[in-house]
Formats: C-alpha cells, structure tokens, sequence
C-alpha cells in the first residue's frame, strides 16, 4: 500500500505500510535529515516506522554504488541522544543469523552488511539498546545485485557437521581473464564470491588481508625484483581507495596489526638484480600512508636472505618473519627486539605461510626448491622445547604429490579444524585434528596468494587470536 508522509517539508511516496509517521515534532540525526533532504526517493528506499514503545525508526536502505553484495544501512531514531548501543540483524529470512555492529560515532549510524551472496533478498532489522531497553524496528528486506563473473570454486563438503564455515580472504596471485590486474576476493563457505576487488596498482598480488576491525581491505605485490612493489587499501564499499604506489619496496605479504594500520615487507634491491638474497624489512604503515621501520632481518639473517611471509599474533604481541634462504621463522615485538630464531636443524626446507598459537607453531613446508618434479609440500605443527625456537614436531599433514614450489600457507581454525592452501595449484583443504579431509576448494586456474580464514567480516580477525 502506498503511504504519503511529510517529513519536515519533503513529501516522500513509500512503498510499505507503516505504523506510523514522522512529524515535524519529531528528533533524529542532523546527518540523516541532511541525505532525506539533499536526495530525491527515486532509486532509493527509504523506510519510517514506529516501534510498540513509540521508538520511531528512519532508515534509508541501499546498494554500495561500486559494489553490488555490500548493503549499506543509514538510520535514525527519536532517541539517538541515550542509545548505548547498537546492531543490525539480517539474513535470508526473518530469523537473521547475522549480526552487523553498529558504530555510534558513524554519521547517520551508517553501517555495511557484508557477506552477501549476489542477486538474492535479504531480510535485516534494527536494535538498539538504551537505558537497559531494547527497541527493534520491523523486519525490512533488500535485494542484492550480481556478482563478478567468475568461475566459481568446486566445493566438496567431506564432514559437514565438522567444517568451520566463514569466509576466506584471498588475491587471485595475477590478473584474470577480464582484467591485467590482480583481485581480492571473499569467499563464503559455499565456495560463492561475495566481494571483489581490482586492485589496478599491482601488476601481482601475494597477500590480502582486512584491517584489525574490518573496515578496510589491503593488497601487496609480489614483487620479485623489489622495483615495482604497491600496496592498495579500500574499504568495503570501494569508496575509499588509497593507492600507496611510492612503496616500490612492498613485497610478499602484508598483515593488520591493533590500531588498524598494517604491517608488510619491505625490499631495498641492490640495482637491477633479483631480491633473493636481499634482506627484508619489516615496516609498518598507517592509514595515511607513513611508515615506520620495525626490524631489518639482516640483523638476524645477515647479508644472504629472503623474507617470503608476516604474521602477527595479537595473543603473544609477537610477529613473526619467514626467511627462505635459511628455512627459519624469527619471532619479534612491535620494537623490533627478536624473541627468538626457530633452530631447524633439516627437519624442513623452504617454508613460506606459518601461525604462531599460543603454545605452538604452524608452518607450510614448501619441500624442494623450485621444483615440479615429484613435489609435496607438508604443513607441520611443533611444540616449543625451550624459549629459543627448540622445536619438537606434534603434527603433520600432507597429500601425495600435492605440493606447490611458492607461497603456500595455514591456519589454525577455532574449532580445531587447519585450513590448508596449495597456492600454486589453486586448491585449499579444511582438515580435522585427525588429518581427515573435511572440505575441498578447488578454485580452477586461479592461482591464488596467502589465505586469510575469517569467521565474521566484522571486527578483528580470528588468526592473531589464537
């Protein structure tokens, strides 16, 4: 039914039945009043009703221009003066299962969904929480749009009482078929791609990753000569996008640090020449693009080294640097004072993606170098003998003649569960405490970097907190 209302001098025609209107008597955000009123209803949805307790929601509901699978949810009340606290609720029918957090500092409580699958309606609703009340709006519905047109990943659920769901954050290592340039990608646990990014800046890309409270994703290079490196950031939205191309150094790997600002890789090359035995450094960036020198692994490796991945781990305050020249992993704080060297001693070669838990580590054994012939590759899990990086193998697993000769990686999930990627061959494996197979990802030919699992696409992410 159509329903005619004034809101403070702009007449609105809205196709839903309210249970009530907002009058001039009505309060609300200074910022929401000014999109009603700088913006016409024609192409956008706008909704107003009244809660049982006389809490009267405005909400203007839409697509991400860039992006069609990103909601974006600007909202209102007459009591935002007392709300404490806030959520949107929404999912593919009214009983939700998805919970978005609302930032109350945000103009016009403005909040993304995230994770949608493309062409489908999704239900969502407002809560708020004030004065130890809770005030819902109804149950409101949007329709996303289409998705990139990708092949889509073969998935093969195994176990799937035992599979940990989420979604996966990964770069597609080069251009695809529509573009030169590298993509990041979100897959959701169905193996469909629920957000895309092309990152035009990078001529590869090994690494992307979402900041520490998941407003913003960022891309790095591979960047093999240390010439051409780049690190791009844009937020979920694709509206803010911050190219950092003066970073002709970034190489490998990049991850989000607490402050959400990141830390990555950094190669100085001596002239024109390969960066294999150049030392890394590790650097950290902030939003606006200034960098700060955390460690030079010279210092631990010397002249002859490759650092190839980074990591973070919130729950030691440690990174941690893999080196490829000399098969080793150095754990150091955000100062740059090395906690420890892992001491190898042959038990493997070439490692490449790792994860330091709280009483392990976990590391993905490349095998041979650089070469195809009879290759496989290991993930190994060892528990520490000493504070000096003694190590002691607990776990392993591997698949015959699986193996890939760069990148790799892996990652412990909450529920037990490792999630295993053979980059190079475009497959990833979701395996239990047992080594059984409990999911497959076979993404075709597209090569992939590093590989972030997330349980949520909000908030900080669950790798640095294990």
């Amino acid at each position: 039914m159509l329903q005619l209302c004034t809101y403070r001098h702009l007449t609105i025609v809205l196709s839903v039945l309210f249970i009530g209107c907002v009058t001039d008597d009505d309060t609300g955000s200074s910022h929401f009043q000014s999109v009603l009123d700088s913006e016409s209803s024609q192409g956008v949805q706008y909704v107003v009703d009244t809660d049982l307790d006389g809490v009267t929601f405005r909400i203007r509901k839409t697509l991400a221009e860039k992006i069609g699978t990103v909601g974006v949810i600007e909202w209102s009340t007459n009591i935002d003066a007392s709300i404490d606290n806030a959520r949107i609720e929404f999912g593919t029918d009214d009983s939700y299962g998805a919970i978005a957090p609302v930032d109350l500092s945000s103009p016009g409580f403005r909040t993304l969904l995230l994770g949608l699958k493309g062409e489908r309606e999704y239900h969502f609703r407002i809560v708020v929480e004030s004065n130890g009340k809770e005030f819902t709006s109804r149950d409101e519905t949007l329709v996303t749009g289409p998705v990139l047109n990708i092949p889509r990943p073969e998935v093969k659920m195994l176990q799937p009482e035992k599979s940990a769901g989420g979604y996966m954050v990964l770069s597609s290592y080069t251009g695809m078929s529509f573009t030169q340039n590298p993509m990041a990608l979100i897959i959701d646990a169905d193996g469909e791609l629920v957000w895309w990014y092309n990152a035009s800046s990078l001529m590869d890309s090994t690494k992307a990753c979402m900041s520490y409270n998941g407003d913003y994703m960022a891309i790095v290079s591979s960047n093999n000569r240390g010439l051409n490196g780049s690190v791009e950031i844009v937020s979920l939205d694709h509206e803010d996008v911050r190219r950092f191309t003066q970073l002709k150094g970034a190489s490998h790997d990049i991850t989000p640090i607490p402050g959400n600002g990141f830390a990555y890789l950094e190669f100085i090359p001596d002239g024109d020449l390969l960066i294999t035995h150049t030392c890394a450094k590790v650097m950290e960036l902030n939003m606006d693009g200034s960098v700060r020198e955390i460690l030079d692994t010279a210092l631990v490796w010397g002249s002859e080294c490759h650092g190839n991945a980074l990591r973070y781990s919130e729950t030691e305050g440690l990174f941690t640097v893999s080196d490829y020249e000399h098969s080793e992993i150095a754990a150091f704080d955000r100062d740059g004072n090395v906690a420890w060297v892992t001491k190898n001693d042959g038990i493997w070669e070439y490692q490449h993606g790792h994860q330091l838990l709280s009483d392990s580590l976990l590391l993905f054994n490349n095998g041979s170098a650089f070469s195809e012939t009879n290759r496989q590759s290991y993930v190994l899990e060892f528990e520490f003998t000493d504070d000096n990086g003694g190590l002691n193998e607990i776990w392993r697993y591997s698949v015959d003649g699986l193996g890939t000769p760069t990148l790799g990686d892996v990652q412990r999930l909450p529920n037990g569960n490792t999630l295993v990627s053979y980059s190079n061959k475009a497959i990833i494996h979701e395996v239990d405490p047992n080594g059984s197979l409990v999911r497959t990802l076979d993404l075709g030919q597209t090569a992939f970097g590093y590989v972030v699992w997330r349980s949520t696409l909000y908030g900080s992410p669950d790798d640095l907190k294990l």
